[in-house]
């Protein structure tokens, strides 16, 4: 029997794999043209704007380290570690369009030949939430890996993929990997490709401090892009919707409702686009009303107080119940001193538990250090769980 030192990786005349699966060697020889991935990433939306500072501030980062960059692969005497970018932001703030739109923007350029590989992890979906092992499993599938020569176990299979992304790279096709709703580091590391063979997007709405990545952190649009947004999101559904034109004051207002939230945007979009003949008055004065401002935020199965729900699940209790206790302050601010007394908990206690909340971008940080605030929306939202949360106890 083979022992493990004798097990080796080799590339000859084209491309091979050599992996370790049950103490074995074997060697995969993949089709001399290949796209992975391209037909698994999303298309995007056409209603795409208002990032696009965001979105050059990505590229310019992946630029370097792309094909023919400064961080080519093949420079003479060129060896760039790994890239990753983790894009976050709270949920329905665009991370997943952002990395869709930059991703192709990098195919339109031929920075990366090889293609993309795209995966949605459905980290805080407790339904749909993938493991690192089945997306490798479906990483290496879209490599052309026949199904009999992906190993079983998670460690082996994320060393083949590491080798066939490093054997394309140096053949000249280099992949750009984008992995998607990663709720943990530990959810995204097996899938992060190791040397200069990897260049990763990852987006979570959580800050993933761990992975040794460029963080971009995304912020709601600013009240002109949202209401851009909101103005061809309606164009593209009917191109010769003009409500938002012809009535740009209350087109401000929605925006300012919606709290420059892209999703909550899109979600209104979607209901004025169904209705052509809703004036926009109206929907103005439906939103007008805090209590119900969530239930009018919902279209079909989309919703902005569904996607909150699995952001404040993830919570253990203690941040749960700081989460809640936040709106009781009156301010668009708060500070760490007057949050540990809300709390009736020492100032420590009180910073650890404000930089939980702002890691998983349930809050933000303030205008200055140990200051802090909430979205509008997400305020709406923790006051009604505090509420029922007092009418349950």
């Amino acid at each position: 029997m083979a022992r493990k030192s004798d097990i080796r990786n080799t590339i000859s005349g084209g491309i091979f794999f050599s992996a370790v699966i049950q103490s074995r060697d074997i060697t995969v020889q993949l089709p001399p043209e290949i796209s992975p991935a391209l037909s698994g990433l999303p298309s995007g939306t056409q209603a795409f704007t208002g990032r696009d500072t965001d979105l050059c501030v990505l590229l310019d980062i992946l630029a370097p380290f792309a094909a023919g960059g400064d961080g080519d692969f093949e420079a003479p005497g060129a060896s760039p570690p790994s890239m990753v970018v983790a894009v976050g932001g709270l949920a329905g703030i665009g991370k997943t369009e952002l990395a869709i739109q930059a991703a192709r923007a990098t195919l339109d350029r031929g920075w990366f030949p090889g293609g993309v590989l795209f995966v949605d992890l459905f980290g805080y979906d407790p339904v749909r939430s993938l493991d690192p092992g089945q997306a490798l499993e479906g990483f290496l599938r879209a490599l052309a890996i026949p199904d009999e020569h992906i190993p079983p176990q998670t460690q082996d299979r994320a060393r083949l993929y590491a080798s066939v992304l490093a054997a394309y790279a140096r053949e000249g096709r280099r992949i750009l990997v984008v992995i998607d709703n990663a709720a943990t580091q530990e959810q995204a590391k097996p899938l992060l490709p190791a040397g200069p063979a990897g260049v990763t997007i990852v987006t979570s709405r959580d800050i993933l401090g761990m992975l040794g990545a460029q963080l971009l952190d995304l912020d709601i649009l600013p009240p002109e892009n949202a209401v851009h947004m909101l103005d061809r999101a309606l164009r593209v559904a009917r191109p010769s919707d003009t409500r938002v034109t012809d009535y740009p004051g209350v087109a401000a207002r929605i925006a300012q409702l919606c709290g420059g939230l892209p999703l909550a945007l899109q979600i209104i979009a979607a209901l004025l686009s169904e209705n052509p003949h809703r004036p926009l008055a109206e929907m103005a004065t439906d939103l007008d009303d805090e209590r119900t401002r969530l239930d009018e935020l919902s279209y079909a199965d989309t919703a902005v107080r569904a996607a909150f729900e699995l952001s404040y699940q993830r919570l253990d209790r203690d941040h749960a119940r700081l989460f809640r206790l936040l709106t009781i302050n009156p301010g668009p601010e708060i500070s760490t001193q007057a949050t540990a007394a809300l709390a009736d908990v020492d100032l420590q206690a009180a910073r650890r538990g404000l930089e939980a909340l702002a890691r998983a971008h349930l809050i933000d940080r303030g205008s200055n250090y140990g200051r802090w605030r909430m979205h509008d929306l997400l305020r709406l939202y923790a006051r009604q769980l505090s509420e029922t949360h007092t009418h349950t106890s």
